[in-house]
């Protein structure tokens, strides 16, 4: 809702999600999940300026296999943003902690001229979700090289 809240009144929200839920004004709901194949199309032919993935995995309780869930979950949020963002658009996706966010953020970042990793205030401190924040989408970087590891952003970075 606080994407709604943003754009309104001049933009629209389209959600993607398994789930039903609650209609409002200026929400378009696709029922489904980000990684079916048949999603772009039901999204239609429009490109998006921002891909906003909030996705969990369903916690099994064991850290290292909840990372790994949430680090997939991610790639299959970036993988529908490059089908479907609009030249200079964003991506921001939630993510748990762990060693495999920096493999993360290098997968990201020939695709965007800004990528930076943070911590919302609002997040509560125990919590081990981070976002990664990608600004200025390249159509035309699919081929780049990988940036090198050691210039991959901290999670104190801001863009």
């Amino acid at each position: 809702m606080i994407a709604l809240d943003r754009i309104a009144p001049t933009g629209i929200v389209v959600a993607v999600d398994p789930r039903p839920i609650a209609p409002a004004e200026g929400l378009r709901v696709v029922r489904g999940r980000v990684g079916d194949p048949s999603l772009v199309e039901r999204l239609g032919e429009a490109s998006f300026d921002v891909v906003l993935s909030d996705m969990s995995p369903s916690i099994s309780g064991a850290y290292a296999t909840d990372h790994a869930r949430s680090v997939d979950l991610v790639r299959s949020a970036l993988a529908l943003a490059l089908r479907v963002l609009a030249p200079r658009g964003a991506f921001v996706a939630k993510v748990f902690a762990g060693d495999m966010v920096d493999e993360l953020v290098l997968e990201v970042q020939p695709h965007f001229t800004e990528v930076a990793r943070t911590k919302p205030p609002a997040s509560r401190a125990p919590s081990s979700e981070l976002y990664v924040v990608a600004r200025g989408f390249r159509p035309d970087a699919r081929r780049r090289e990988r940036p090198d590891p050691a210039r991959a952003p901290r999670p104190d970075s801001d863009i």
